[in-house]
């Protein structure tokens, strides 16, 4: 939110209809805020595209995103979520951890919260006798995952320019004679989601599919500032991705992955949908190229944006850069678009509930793709 330069003319408001104008404003923005964020670059840590995903690659995982909304518009945007999972294969069970801060209008308003995630898995094959010849002994996973998360707001309003503070030669150069406090807070939102993610093999390759379904906000949390009460509407969200291995192979003998696909959200009145696909060139580079808009059809006059973004890996540790190109009637010009910035590090053979049996599959089945595949493409970790 761009600071206050001038609210209105000095004499026109005191120091506590300014203190009542700014708490309506708090409201506002707590309305337009309780949209969840969504990522672009979500390949980089997967729960927050559906919870079930924690666990899913087995070795333990850190990750940090962050998002930079529209840096062309004053008042700053920003999401930063930090992540880690890490799977018990022997028991079926996937466990993970976010912490999320998202802030808006130069830190005037900001959120925070941390969540708990955990997914259980059911491996599976399909009959021999089933009717379609290509899935015949092919391997399937089915998983389920909950989130539970605590979270916080804060108002800042030692981070306001009130118009008392301000001289039309010297700039700012006083204290503000407005009586408020230096900082609000809101009351502890305690947060249940969960989703359901279904996995497939199909083809003998190693080509794939996965689609999910989950439901964010389950309890309806409620969030409270100055007496009055805003509720976090529930978001849907769903997916569905075809990983398929391409036939090409490099002098190293990496086999490469084409992505197509998408994802939808809703949540309250807010559509969007993002679809594109992605693909894998060697073992280092993932590159990807989408399209947001509100409804899953061919670009048109509602895309909202161009996605291009890209994965760099080197063994254990990738980074990753995406840019939304604004196209809609906001214009590049104005917005600048939107940058996510992030990194993935990956710790191998580090996983829960280990067996000292070498001959024990429990290791292997609960996963789509086989570990050894990993150490010669690491980008095989981010394929949804």
């Amino acid at each position: 939110m761009e600071r206050f330069l001038e609210i209105q003319e000095r004499s026109r408001f005191s120091g506590k209809k300014r203190f009542i104008l700014l708490a309506m404003m708090v409201m506002f923005v707590l309305q337009t805020k309780a949209q969840d964020p969504v990522y672009s670059l979500f390949y980089l840590n997967k729960m927050a595209l559906n919870p079930a995903y924690a666990g899913a690659n087995r070795d333990l995982n850190l990750s940090v995103m962050s998002r930079m909304q529209w840096t062309g518009v004053p008042g700053k945007m920003q999401t930063t979520t930090a992540s880690l999972d890490v799977a018990c294969p022997s028991s079926k069970l996937g466990f993970g951890a976010m912490f999320y801060n998202d802030q808006a209008g130069e830190g005037f308003l900001t959120k925070t919260q941390g969540t708990f995630v955990m997914s259980a898995n059911l491996p599976g094959r399909y009959s021999r006798n089933i009717g379609l010849r290509g899935l015949r002994g092919r391997k399937y996973i089915f998983s389920a995952g909950l989130s539970y998360g605590v979270g916080q707001r804060r108002v800042d309003w030692s981070t306001l320019v009130f118009s008392d503070q301000i001289d039309e030669l010297l700039g700012v150069y006083k204290p503000s004679n407005a009586l408020i406090g230096s900082a609000e807070t809101s009351n502890l939102v305690h947060d249940l989601s969960g989703g359901i993610l279904f996995r497939s093999e199909i083809s003998k390759s190693g080509s794939f599919l996965s689609t999910g379904f989950s439901i964010y906000h389950i309890n309806r949390p409620v969030e409270s500032f100055y007496g009055e009460n805003v509720t976090i509407p529930i978001r849907y969200s769903g997916h569905l991705y075809f990983n398929i291995k391409t036939s090409g192979k490099y002098k190293n003998g990496t086999p490469s992955f084409l992505t197509l696909g998408g994802n939808f959200d809703n949540q309250a009145t807010l559509q969007t949908a993002l679809m594109g696909g992605t693909y894998t060139f060697g073992k280092n580079i993932l590159l990807g190229i989408w399209y947001r808009n509100q409804k899953f059809n061919l670009p048109n006059s509602n895309t909202n944006s161009a996605v291009f973004n890209m994965v760099y890996s080197m063994n254990w540790l990738s980074v990753g850069y995406s840019f939304d190109l604004t196209t809609s009637q906001l214009g590049l010009d104005q917005t600048y678009g939107a940058h996510e910035v992030g990194i993935n590090i990956r710790f191998d053979q580090v996983y829960l509930c280990k067996n000292k049996s070498k001959s024990n599959r429990s290791d292997r089945k609960c996963f789509m793709v086989d570990h050894k595949h990993l150490k010669k493409n690491e980008l095989i970790n981010f394929l949804p």
